[in-house]
């Protein structure tokens, strides 16, 4: 099967665009119950303000986070080449084979980790290259076998295709 390396990072675009709406909406809510929270005159404590400017604080970071991978994907897509390659890097998708003769696809990405759409009935996961999946795979070539502990388990993933 040929994955469409654009579709994906199309798939992607869209679906990190959509957190990013809904996290600002969420960030909305919590901001608003921040500035309705009883002050320390009102209950002899600020805690709840306190706590939910942390919230707030945390969801910046994480609409900023999906915010940088979406114009680090849209280079990517923008620089991509329907091209195959030999060896497995940073901007990769994979497809591989599961011990079981399940397929998946992984995008070796430094930015959206953890993101996961579907293509073709393929489900499509994105992986830092620091991670443990993704330093089983950098470095490996067509029809080679990365190994990857998964809760003290090792699987063997065969790469079948590389673009």
């Amino acid at each position: 099967m040929h994955i469409d390396k654009g579709r994906i990072t199309q798939l992607l675009l869209q679906l990190l665009k959509q957190d990013v709406i809904g996290a600002r909406k969420r960030l909305e809510t919590v901001r608003r119950a921040m500035i309705e929270a009883p002050g320390a005159m009102q209950s002899h404590s600020d805690t709840t303000k306190y706590q939910m400017g942390l919230v707030a604080d945390e969801m910046c970071r994480l609409i900023v986070s999906k915010e940088e991978a979406i114009t680090a994907l849209d280079r990517l897509r923008i620089s991509s080449e329907p091209s195959c390659r030999d060896t497995v890097t940073t901007g990769s998708l994979v497809e591989v084979e599961t011990p079981e003769g399940e397929r998946r696809g992984y995008l070796i990405f430094g930015k959206g980790g953890g993101s996961e759409v579907e293509y073709e009935g393929l489900r499509v996961l994105v992986v830092n290259p620091a991670a443990p999946l993704g330093k089983a795979l950098v470095g490996k070539c067509l029809g080679d076998i990365a190994e990857v502990n998964v809760g003290g388990l090792t699987r063997a993933l065969v790469i079948c295709e590389i673009q």
